[in-house]
């Protein structure tokens, strides 16, 4: 065999473990959308259509229209390692979200809610929703479409008395680390979101909210003092 016939054997064979190498640091970055993705693929059940029909449709009625397309399980049983009770939504950049709906999380309010974090991510980026977007806004812009009781404005008036000692600040509920707590402390912070985003909603109208959407960039910050009168509003 001539060293020309070899070199032309050895390029398909390095271009294969080049893109296994790839695939392999990929989805190894992306673990947590990989995890749900496995999960999903056996465990996971197609969810009721009308259960999917009214997500889309809050999430069409607060932003307009609804342009993702994530895959979506319903899984009653752990599965992988994975145990979801309510629901979760996985993300990985240039790939569908990953909605995974867990048995008391098969109702419109969190498919709903869910649903709203895939959206966002779909008009900002994976990358984006992630690091630049807060918590807290990102959660409480999922609250408009979540009508539990647990979270309303008599639970945070209760929530506000009970952690009175505590400073209520956007800052301080920016990142996941933060904003979700143990207990209590956690479904405060939820139901402040939704009132603060809330109130930015009936003071500026819906457009100028998914505005902020679309003028989400790495080298700009997220305007989040622009929203802290609507926590003193929210909590007095």
């Amino acid at each position: 065999m001539t060293l020309m016939n070899r070199k032309r054997l050895l390029r398909p064979r390095h271009l294969f473990l080049s893109c296994g190498l790839f695939i392999l640091i990929y989805f190894g970055a992306n673990y947590s959308w990989s995890h749900a993705a496995i999960a999903g693929a056996v465990n996971g059940e197609e969810c009721p259509a009308h259960l999917v029909d009214k997500a889309e449709y809050s999430v069409a009625n607060l932003l307009g229209e609804m342009t993702a397309n994530p895959w979506v399980y319903c899984m009653d049983q752990p599965a992988a390692s994975l145990s979801v009770q309510y629901g979760t939504t996985r993300f990985a950049p240039l790939l569908p979200s990953i909605i995974i709906l867990g048995t008391l999380g098969q109702n419109p309010d969190v498919a709903s809610h869910e649903y709203v974090h895939a959206e966002v991510a779909e008009r900002t980026s994976a990358l984006l929703r992630t690091y630049r977007i807060p918590t807290w806004f990102d959660e409480g812009l999922a609250m408009q479409v979540d009508t539990r009781a647990e979270f309303d404005t008599n639970a945070l008036r209760r929530l506000v008395v009970e952690y009175r000692s505590t400073p209520l600040q956007l800052g301080s509920m920016s990142t996941p680390s933060e904003f979700f707590g143990h207990g209590e402390k956690s479904v405060l912070h939820y139901a402040l979101s939704k009132c603060v985003v809330a109130g930015a909603i009936s003071e500026w109208g819906i457009n100028a909210v998914r505005d902020l959407l679309v003028d989400v960039r790495w080298r700009s910050a997220f305007p989040s003092d622009k929203f802290q009168p609507f926590v003193e509003i929210c909590i007095t």
